[in-house]
């Protein structure tokens, strides 16, 4: 499964006639992650670690949620679990972000998709590659009769919390936190 938006190869430019204008389509694309992605995965994964260092609550979660790439990279291996989804977006061949998720089977046959992941670096996040990345994640997670998905937001980030919102994602639990004393 893929999704892609349609229009033009970026390289194919079209003239808008006596205007003068020069209009470029971009081709976005969201398909698997392979193994051939991995080197981007991680430098798009650092990206999103940044992202999160710098949100209240950043510092744990990178400890708590963050810590295993292999775990992600393990994903990427042909025959990999199949209730483990890893996605990536593409302006034409460019990788500009990603997202990981996964099946959880809980009790009375409730089956819940949880996106541990999805980042969308800064430029491209006004275009619509988010979107693309929920949409197929959202296909993928039906396919497998998830009755609901869920998504972490870092408290204080509107952005990402009102991009999920869009979407039907609201809050359903919030989690609380303080450091002790000592560490």
């Amino acid at each position: 499964m893929s999704l892609s938006s349609a229009g033009p190869d970026p390289d194919a430019e079209q003239s808008a006639g006596e205007s003068g204008l020069l209009q470029i389509e971009l081709r976005m694309a969201v398909r698997r992650a392979t193994l051939q992605d991995a080197t981007e995965l991680v430098r798009l994964r650092s990206l999103a670690c940044e992202h999160i260092a710098q949100q209240r609550g950043g510092a744990v979660a990178l400890l708590s949620e963050f810590s295993d790439q292999d775990a992600l990279k393990a994903s990427l291996e042909p025959g990999a679990d199949r209730e483990r989804l890893v996605i990536i977006a593409l302006i034409g061949d460019a990788p500009v972000g990603y997202c990981s998720a996964a099946i959880a089977q809980l009790e009375q046959g409730y089956a819940l998709c949880r996106i541990s992941e999805l980042f969308v670096e800064s430029p491209a996040q006004e275009i619509g590659m988010g979107a693309l990345l929920l949409q197929f994640t959202t296909e993928w997670a039906l396919e497998r009769q998830c009755a609901g998905i869920d998504a972490t937001v870092m408290p204080g980030d509107r952005e990402t919390k009102n991009f999920f919102e869009t979407f039907g994602l609201v809050a359903r639990a919030i989690t609380v936190h303080q450091d002790l004393p000592g560490r």
